[in-house]
């Protein structure tokens, strides 16, 4: 694997990490931290403040990873990238009441090129607008035929 590919990667894998434990964070405060394999299966939660930062750290080794949205090939549309990783960044700090932190941040995704309102706001819900120009980061589901092993219709 090339190096690139490599880093690619590692920033989609520090993203979705951080994604989850921005989730948790929100959701329970105080979870455990697990960055290595586990040992022993009672692991103490660590302090609210402690995830939080795990998710500041893990969102800025993405955003130094992960290519800008038009750098993936159209077949690879969905996946994370560093306006992604820098819009959560932003919105972490929100939630943390870092608002001067939230600002700067989340104006480099605003003012960047990669990202613009569509004009039509219907868009936003249709096939047609998925994946648009206002899109930061979309899961992406498979359409299941009658002949798959599941119909549900691209559900998990």
């Amino acid at each position: 694997m090339d190096e690139i590919r490599r880093e690619q990667i590692l920033g989609e894998a520090y993203f979705l990490r951080a994604y989850q434990y921005f989730d948790a964070a929100i959701s329970w405060g105080n979870v455990p931290i697990i960055l290595e394999p586990l040992e022993d299966y009672y692991v103490p939660n660590n302090t609210t403040d402690e995830v939080w930062a795990q998710v500041e750290s893990d969102l800025k080794e993405a955003i130094d990873r992960l290519p800008e949205k038009s750098e993936w090939p159209a077949n690879q549309v969905g996946r994370a990238t560093k306006g992604a990783a820098t819009a959560l960044l932003g919105k972490a700090y929100l939630y943390q009441k870092k608002y001067d932190l939230a600002e700067t941040t989340l104006k480099t995704v605003a003012e960047s090129p990669e990202y613009s309102l569509d004009p039509e706001f219907a868009n936003v819900w249709s096939l047609e607008g998925e994946n648009g120009s206002g899109s930061l980061f979309e899961l992406n589901f498979a359409e299941l035929g009658e002949d798959d092993v599941s119909n549900a219709e691209g559900n998990f």
